[in-house]
C-alpha cells in the first residue's frame, strides 16, 4: 500500500497586474486546487480566505526545512493562476484512487478571454446543455481552462506568450470572452 502525504502541491504561477508570483500553495490531499481557489465547502472555517499563502518549497516533502519566507497574495488581485503539471489538467480519474468528486462528462469549447492585462485562449469545459453564460454567472470566482496560451503586450508592440496545460481565470478580471470559431 502506498503512503500519501497529507498535502500536495504543484508549482503555480499567479499572474497579477504588476507581477507574476511563483511558488507552492498547500492543498489538502482530498481537495482540488479549484476548490481551494474558490473557497469550496471542504475548506470549513478557512473557506473565505482573502489571501493565499505561497511557499518557495513544495509541501510535504518529508524534510524538516528551515523557516522560509512566505508570500501572501490577494485572491481578488489574481488575474489567472497557471499550473505547470500536465497531470493536474486531467481532473477526476487521473489517479487510480477513489475520488470524493462525482465525474461529470464535459465537452471542450475553445474561447478567447481578454483580462485586464493578459489575453488567454484555451478550452472551457461545458457539461451537456450548459452555456458559456451559465459558467460565467456561477458563484465560483475562478474557472478552469485547459490547453491555454497566455499573452501580454509590452512596449513597442512586443508580445510575450506562454502555454500551460491548465490555468484558472479569475472571473472578476475578465473584460470580455468570445467563443473561437470551430475549425472545419
Amino acid at each position: 500500500m502506498q503512503d500519501h502525504p497529507a498535502d500536495h502541491g504543484s508549482a503555480l504561477h499567479f499572474f497579477t497586474s504588476t507581477q507574476v508570483l511563483s511558488g507552492y500553495v498547500q492543498c489538502p490531499k482530498e481537495m482540488r486546487l479549484l476548490d481551494l481557489l474558490n473557497g469550496g465547502p471542504r475548506l470549513g472555517a478557512t473557506r473565505d480566505r482573502a489571501f493565499l499563502e505561497l511557499s518557495p518549497d513544495p509541501p510535504g516533502n518529508g524534510v524538516a526545512a528551515p523557516q522560509v519566507p512566505k508570500t501572501y497574495v490577494s485572491k481578488p488581485s489574481i488575474q489567472l493562476v497557471a499550473v505547470d503539471d500536465p497531470n493536474l489538467a486531467r481532473g477526476v480519474g487521473a489517479q487510480p484512487d477513489i475520488k470524493p468528486y462525482p465525474f461529470t462528462h464535459k465537452s471542450p469549447v475553445r474561447v478567447h478571454l481578454q483580462l485586464q492585462d493578459y489575453s488567454v485562449s484555451g478550452d472551457l469545459h461545458l457539461a451537456a446543455g450548459q452555456s458559456i453564460a451559465a459558467v460565467l454567472n456561477e458563484d465560483a470566482q475562478f474557472i478552469p481552462l485547459t490547453d491555454a496560451t497566455v499573452g501580454r503586450e509590452h512596449g513597442r508592440g512586443e508580445r510575450l506568450f506562454t502555454s500551460r496545460p491548465l490555468v484558472f481565470v479569475n472571473k472578476g478580471q475578465i473584460v470580455s470572452l468570445r467563443r473561437e470559431s470551430a475549425v472545419a
